[in-house]
């Protein structure tokens, strides 16, 4: 018997439903779903490519969810998402974007939107700007509620007062060594009073990633401050300041930052 057919409704068996869910998948996405619990209170059409996708959405009338991972909803500039949004008779369904918790993980973050929320236009640098403006001016009556509201990446709590004054501190040891290429996490630990595992949860659990990628990232940002303005007259002197030996291997660490190398800042 198909799993969709149930009609017991007892322990472990689901009423047989006919509503339809469309769940889209890239073939390069890093979350599979198989659909088998799914199927059993749902029919579930699958769909690999933008273009099944919308086929599937003509010609199946009792598409009621459609359950889609990042790489396919980003696909070709969100094409997808702009022939929902484009068309009338979508304007209530929901979406359910899924992603890995990490890599390599069976585990999957989800969360759901609406179609009819999505704002999708076409902008020139400056009328981004005046439309980032107008989002800013409109929700300033709200402003309170976000001053102050630092969470944990980890867990989504808001930060207390004593845990901001350690990343301010830990943030200030990194930016006072920048420029010593030996500085690494054994000695931002030995500068906390703080062993090499302690401080490594204590930073995954604040800024999701290791005290390595931290003391990086605080590098890169602030060579991307000298380079905008203007402040060495060479990337070997911005590298040597951020605590690289070598303009080569820092010119590579910026363009794995940041996805284009120093020489298009300067």
């Amino acid at each position: 018997m198909d799993s969709s057919t149930f009609t017991n409704t007892g322990p472990g068996k689901f009423p047989a439903q006919h509503d339809s869910v469309l769940v889209v998948q890239s073939p390069a996405g890093q979350v599979a779903i198989q659909g088998h619990l799914l199927s059993l209170f749902c029919k579930v059409h699958f769909a690999f490519t933008e273009k099944e996708a919308m086929d599937t959405l003509r010609d199946v009338a009792d598409i009621r969810l459609i359950i889609a991972d990042s790489e396919s909803l980003a696909s070709d500039n969100y094409r997808l998402l702009k022939y929902l949004k484009l068309n009338s008779v979508f304007q209530d369904l929901p979406v359910v974007n899924i992603a890995p918790v990490e890599k390599g993980s069976e585990r999957f973050a989800a969360f759901c939107f609406c179609i009819s929320d999505l704002s999708f236009r076409e902008f020139c640098e400056e009328q981004f700007s005046l439309f980032i403006r107008e989002i800013l001016m409109n929700n300033s009556k709200n402003s309170n509620y976000y001053q102050g509201a630092r969470t944990a990446y980890a867990t989504g709590q808001v930060l207390s007062p004593r845990d901001i004054q350690w990343m301010e501190k830990l943030e200030g040891l990194v930016n006072l060594h920048l420029s010593d290429a030996s500085y690494d996490t054994e000695k931002l630990a030995f500068d906390l009073h703080l062993s090499r595992s302690t401080l490594s949860r204590k930073i995954q659990n604040l800024y999701g990633i290791n005290p390595s990628s931290y003391i990086t990232r605080i590098r890169m940002e602030k060579a991307l401050g000298y380079l905008q303005k203007k402040q060495f007259t060479s990337i070997a002197q911005v590298a040597s300041s951020v605590g690289f030996r070598h303009a080569g291997s820092f010119s590579r660490s910026f363009y794995n930052h940041f996805g284009v190398p120093p020489s298009n800042i300067v």
